[in-house]
């Protein structure tokens, strides 16, 4: 059995290839959390379900940074940030790439916010209500930066002992509110 002819001439008709779905999205994770204070470190860790994949860190859209994983590891690859400075702070994500032919790539992780502390002047942070709460009953809670701090920022509501912000807010002028039972039926339905 031989190629069908093409045009009148001998020439065999270019194989065609079907690409694999598009590849699981990778985790991505901050250690040691995604708040952290200006000049220290972080290292933000890709991992994908497969070994022998190569990984790219982007920033805001943009390529950060991109490695090869070590074949010793299960899928993963960590990029530090040494010395962090408000550069740094922005949405991070990472995807990750098979290394045969075709080179397919993953979705991109979900978004990642980092947020470096230490530039500005300490909020102050008030509850709307006075007195004890019920359970179930919403509490809001107000930030407010200083008049003197200028320029665009995002409020991050943080919980001690907590690694990742537990809201974050643009605000309206210099303040803005969280309110903590939206958030928690937020999470309830997994929001």
């Amino acid at each position: 059995m031989g190629f069908p002819r093409a045009g009148g001439r001998g020439a065999p008709r270019p194989e065609t290839r079907f690409l694999p779905e598009a590849l699981p999205k990778p985790s991505l994770r901050a250690w040691p959390g995604s708040v952290v204070p200006a000049r220290s470190s972080v290292t933000l860790r890709c991992g994908a379900p497969t070994r022998d994949v190569s990984f790219t860190l982007r920033k805001g859209g943009r390529v950060w940074e991109m490695v090869q994983s070590p074949d010793s590891t299960e899928g993963w690859a960590e990029f530090h940030l040494p010395d962090v400075t408000s550069s740094h702070a922005g949405e991070y994500s990472c995807e990750y790439h098979g290394t045969g032919d075709p080179r397919v790539s993953s979705r991109p992780s979900d978004a990642l916010l980092l947020l470096v502390t230490g530039y500005l002047q300490k909020p102050s942070l008030q509850a709307h209500r006075r007195g004890a709460v019920i359970e179930g009953q919403e509490v809001t809670l107000q930030c407010q930066r200083p008049a003197t701090d200028l320029g665009t920022v995002m409020f991050a509501l943080l919980k001690a002992g907590s690694a990742a912000p537990v809201q974050v807010r643009a605000p309206a002028g210099r303040e803005t509110d969280f309110s903590l039972q939206e958030r928690e039926r937020q999470r309830q339905r997994g929001l």
